[in-house]
């Protein structure tokens, strides 16, 4: 009896997600050793440690793999999630807001065009009401508080932030997150991490094969989470629509879909949401996909995000396991 042909997905097992640099007892510095170096600047706790297991998987069972597909975050640094796309009307008078125990900034000092600008914080967050954008903070259940009213840097760029806050909010995805700089293209937060990156070459050596390499994010008017579509795709790329060769990769009805990578709530979870859209019976894909759930971790304090994808796919015929339970557990037939 044939085994089932197996194909490994990996999320965006890239450096700005999972190194670790600079000093963790100094999270301030360590934020701006990262950001100097655009290495790990949205470094997932647990990040590292699950790419290496994966790498671990690849190198002693590689063989078992019949396809490999892997995903990039590539972004400009002038992007509507990075802090540079918005500025503070006036310097916030708290210098921090408290929710769930923790003191997040309300805002960073930035240069721009020669003047200093107050930025908002990463892991804030931004909405839309009536034509308004406003900054905050979600707490763990997902509630926004707000600091204040917040403005486009470039005007020009209000009516589209807008209509893509509103957009993002009617879809039911994910509210706008400020994020670090990070996955800066030609930046080593661009690459993937050094253990991934050798089991690749090893197993494309042996296989005589190729990893497929899947890009996104490269637009900087919107999000790109899942490697499918863009969270709100811009009319003028046609990078940002469905990438329909990403769907033919992975639409093989006898094959096993291994998924892992960073970050489980966000780009990994989308990505399976969205590829499970592109099928006219969403739950056969479903069944075909394996989580490796030592093969991934979540952004801190966004870790309800993950669950809930668990939660929502697991009962639909989502398999389960780790990397080192795979290859002897009842999951494959």
């Amino acid at each position: 009896m044939s085994r089932r042909k197996r194909h490994l997905l990996l999320i965006d097992g890239q450096d700005s997600f999972a190194r670790q640099v600079g000093d963790q007892k100094d999270p301030v510095r360590a934020y701006q050793e990262q950001q100097k170096l655009h290495r790990g600047e949205l470094c997932v706790p647990g990040g590292w440690e699950a790419l290496v297991n994966v790498a671990d998987m690849i190198n002693l069972h590689g063989n078992q793999f019949d396809d490999m597909t892997f995903t990039f975050d590539c972004h400009q640094l002038l992007h509507i999630a990075h802090a540079i796309w918005f500025r503070w009307m006036s310097k916030p008078k708290e210098a921090f807001i408290t929710v769930d125990g923790r003191n997040v900034p309300t805002y960073q000092e930035m240069n721009v065009r020669g003047q200093l600008a107050y930025g908002p914080s990463p892991f804030t967050t931004m909405v839309e009401e009536n034509g308004a954008i406003f900054n905050g903070v979600l707490d763990c259940k997902g509630n926004l508080h707000k600091i204040g009213q917040i403005q486009c840097t470039h005007l020009g760029f209000t009516s589209w932030t807008t209509s893509y806050l509103r957009k993002l909010r009617e879809s039911g995805r994910y509210p706008h997150m400020i994020w670090p700089n990070h996955c800066l293209i030609g930046t080593d937060g661009n690459r993937l991490i050094e253990p991934i990156q050798d089991a690749m070459f090893a197993w494309e050596q042996r296989e005589f094969g190729v990893v497929n390499k899947i890009t996104k994010g490269s637009n900087m008017k919107t999000e790109h989470f899942g490697a499918v579509h863009a969270e709100v795709e811009d009319p003028d790329d046609v990078a940002t629509k469905v990438n329909t060769h990403f769907i033919g990769l992975l639409s093989d009805p006898d094959q096993e879909i291994v998924i892992c990578g960073l970050a489980r709530g966000h780009c990994l979870a989308n990505t399976a949401r969205d590829i499970a859209a592109q099928f006219p019976d969403p739950d056969s894909f479903i069944k075909r996909l394996v989580l490796l759930k030592d093969g991934t971790a979540d952004v801190p304090g966004l870790e309800f995000l993950g669950d809930n994808f668990v939660n929502e796919f697991q009962p639909r015929g989502m398999q389960v396991t780790t990397c080192k339970e795979y290859f002897g557990s009842s999951v494959l037939v």
